[in-house]
């Protein structure tokens, strides 16, 4: 792998770094990381400091959602799912249609 775009432009501008490439948010997360030989991988996080995306340079990606600090769902690029959201929490996208659907639970 060769150096991404954005480690070229940050060289240019800041000057040539040697070895990993890590940036942060204002947060002090890391946002961004690049080894020497090209590897990436991004990350996101919500509003609380969870990390709710990371993806890798070799198409690797993971999606999360968290309730008080704790993972409640995951979904992976390798079609890992894990869901531990209650029932109140699901909303569904009709991918044709783009129309919003919500899981309700019925107490028998």
């Amino acid at each position: 792998m060769s150096k991404s775009k954005l480690r070229e432009e940050y060289e240019a501008r800041f000057g040539v770094v040697k070895g990993s490439l890590k940036l942060y948010d204002d947060k002090g997360n890391q946002i961004y990381f690049e080894d020497s030989n090209g590897w990436r991988s991004k990350k996101q996080y919500d509003t609380h400091g969870n990390q709710s995306y990371y993806e890798t340079s070799d198409d690797y990606w993971l999606k999360s959602e968290y309730t008080n600090g704790k993972r409640v769902y995951s979904e992976s690029s390798y079609g890992v799912i894990k869901d531990n959201r209650s029932c109140s929490d699901k909303v569904f996208i009709d991918e044709q249609t783009g129309k919003k659907f919500k899981m309700v639970e019925i107490k028998s």
